[in-house]
């Protein structure tokens, strides 16, 4: 019997289309094979059409799934996903990247060759419809918009996963449990990879950073707009609130100060930016003003839910 391996994708957007017709080419051989899991996390259902008809041409012998779900949260539809997953590995792909042809077969070289759990592939962004990045746009923009391209095998790996592009052996999820559902797209907007990659990490898992299993991330041009950063990074203070395992005493007023307190040690750093003109580190403390009102919005919340010192996680 091939190794077999399980592709999830959680679809949302409308490229959800050519992600799932790059997945349904990917190569095959004797020895390694692969199902596809389609997850329709739109309200409507809108993708049905489009994924069913695209399955009906899929290559002879290749077991495809079609799973609606309705309810806002990509933590949520994957967790459902697992639970139809017969691979031995999981690969898990964001709706909007186009996967190189032997992704799946590089990945199990990966795993055949290296004592890992978990593995990063190399997520490389495509710039469409004319996009031109910023002079600004340096190194760290691009690690927002979770650019994987290191150039060569890195084990351990000890950055976080992103979900663009990443392969898990299935057992992981027996022993350390699903995605946080309170986290990701949907729900607090993004870090629900990041806090699995960690948690196994915390468990002893080894992970790998792997570039021959590779995929192009579509980047049209409004991503590459400061609001976009802003919304980013407001989601990663809103998301990182959970996982910071604060404690919520003394009310609003003093989450508050104690909020303001973390924005401003970056005031000096955004102001000597400006007067020198460093534009790239102003943006940066722009955006870093925007993860700690994030942090803040979701501690308001919090509170006003009646969580008080007992605190949340």
């Amino acid at each position: 019997m091939p190794r077999l391996y399980s592709i999830i994708i959680s679809g949302f957007k409308d490229t959800s289309a050519d992600t799932l017709q790059g997945v349904l080419a990917l190569q095959r051989t004797a020895d390694v094979s692969f199902e596809v899991i389609f997850l329709d996390n739109t309200p409507d259902g809108r993708h049905a059409a489009m994924a069913r008809a695209q399955f009906a041409a899929a290559p002879h012998g290749l077991r495809t799934v079609y799973l609606p779900v309705p309810t806002p949260g990509k933590a949520a539809a994957q967790n459902l996903g697992l639970a139809e997953a017969r691979g031995g590995c999981l690969v898990f792909l964001d709706d909007d990247v186009l996967p190189d042809a032997k992704l799946v077969l590089a990945y199990d070289e990966g795993f055949q060759n290296h004592p890992c759990g978990a593995i990063q592939g190399r997520v490389e962004l495509l710039f469409e419809q004319g996009a031109q990045p910023a002079p600004w746009f340096n190194a760290r923009f691009r690690l927002d918009l979770a650019e994987m391209d290191f150039g060569r095998s890195i084990m351990p790996f000890e950055m976080g996963l992103t979900g663009a592009n990443m392969a898990i052996r299935a057992d992981l999820f027996t022993r350390f449990g699903l995605f946080d559902e309170r986290l990701g797209p949907g729900r607090s907007g993004t870090l629900e990879d990041q806090e699995y990659s960690e948690r196994i990490r915390a468990g002893g898992v080894v992970q790998l950073f792997w570039p021959a299993a590779s995929v192009r991330h579509r980047i049209p041009p409004a991503r590459l707009r400061v609001s976009s950063f802003t919304g980013i990074y407001y989601d990663v203070g809103f998301s990182d609130f959970f996982l910071s395992g604060h404690h919520i005493k003394g009310g609003r007023l003093r989450f508050t100060l104690y909020t303001l307190k973390q924005m401003l040690r970056g005031q000096p750093r955004l102001l000597g930016s400006a007067l020198c003109g460093r534009t790239a580190d102003l943006i940066h403390a722009y955006c870093d003003c925007w993860r700690a009102y994030g942090y803040w919005r979701q501690g308001m919340r919090q509170l006003g839910r009646g969580v008080g010192a007992s605190g949340i996680r």
